[in-house]
């Protein structure tokens, strides 16, 4: 399975947006095969997005319904492509679905940047020194953390964060 990065994600559903538009202004190119052709690939950049997010594992329910959303104005515009106003009546409500998208990947779609591991196994000689060590690291996370206040999904955190085991 493919990795996307969320502004992977969001140039994807600019590449849809830019196919929608041309949708919305003309309705069609006059070639049905060619028209169907960027469809059809509009399409599975949407499934390949949804099967992505489904992976994640993580709620995601806003992103999912959207992208079947999507996927629907898309689908209905294949079916339609020889009426031209069915066309562009889907192109629109796609135009103001996709900014509605765009903004629930950014809220989201959790992207973890890097992570910093740390083996405190070594530190502390004895086991007075352990504990006092262990006190240390545990309140220095408390303090990043309760500095920006409780994590949020969907906000990008620049603290450190201990990841580790410590006996």
């Amino acid at each position: 399975m493919a990795y996307f990065t969320r502004a992977k994600m969001l140039e994807m559903i600019d590449t849809i947006g830019h196919t929608n538009e041309f949708f919305e202004r003309r309705g069609s190119s006059g070639n049905e095969r060619k028209d169907l052709e960027l469809l059809i690939g509009c399409q599975q950049m949407v499934i390949a997005l949804a099967d992505y997010i489904d992976s994640l594992g993580a709620d995601t329910g806003c992103v999912t319904e959207l992208l079947e959303t999507v996927c629907e104005c898309i689908y209905a515009q294949a079916e339609n492509l020889g009426n031209r106003q069915m066309v562009v009546e889907e192109a629109k409500k796609l135009s103001n679905i996709l900014p509605i998208l765009k903004d629930a990947i950014e809220e989201e779609i959790v992207e973890i940047s890097s992570i910093s591991i740390v083996d405190f196994s070594n530190l502390g000689e004895t086991a007075d020194e352990k504990r006092r060590i262990r006190r240390e690291i545990n309140r220095l996370v408390d303090t990043a953390v309760k500095k920006d206040g409780p994590i949020d999904i969907g906000i990008e955190y620049n603290i450190p964060i201990v990841v580790g085991t410590y006996m």
